[in-house]
């Protein structure tokens, strides 16, 4: 019993970054799973103000992500090894209605691979619509990624299958 706890304290806890944080619902999620989250990143000044409230002690930056050097954050936050990112998802998707896309939008998801490549975390898991995979770049940012040596698993998730659900 005591070498199975020794071996249970030197496990290595997992850090990560969380890229386009918005208020933090998947730094929640990870944290309540022993993810220890290091760095947040968002644009929106509402997100970053409730992200600060509810993780105080994560080193927010705020700000266009491709205003700020990865290299830079990989020195001041240190190794990870995870990346979380959402990337922004509306131009992807049907809630923008019939309105114009706009595809510096949607090139926010290339993001990934610049962190990805100042970080070489062992995970990077990216959260978005499945209409994504429509999009024109999708295949080029698998490419990207697979060449840093990352392998790609889609998966194709309903949230109607996940949580408590309730009856009337």
């Amino acid at each position: 019993m005591a070498q199975k706890k020794d071996r249970m304290t030197r496990t290595k806890q997992v850090k990560a970054i969380d890229l386009f944080c918005g208020a933090g619902g998947s730094s929640w999620g990870a944290q309540a799973a022993g993810i220890k989250i290091v760095a947040a990143f968002d644009m929106w000044p509402v997100a970053e103000s409730v992200y600060r409230d509810n993780f105080p002690n994560v080193k927010f930056y705020s700000g266009r992500i491709e205003d700020h050097d990865p290299d830079q954050i990989a020195k001041e936050v240190g190794d990870i090894d995870l990346i979380m990112a959402s990337p922004e998802c509306t131009n992807h998707s049907v809630a923008k209605g019939n309105k114009p896309r706009c595809e510096k939008s949607k090139d926010t998801a290339l993001q990934v691979v610049r962190f990805a490549r100042a970080f070489k975390p062992r995970w990077v898991v990216v959260e978005n619509v499945v209409s994504m995979q429509n999009w024109s770049k999708y295949a080029g940012l698998i490419q990207e990624m697979a060449g840093l040596g990352y392998h790609n698993l889609a998966q194709k998730l309903n949230a109607a299958d996940f949580g408590q659900r309730h009856l009337n």
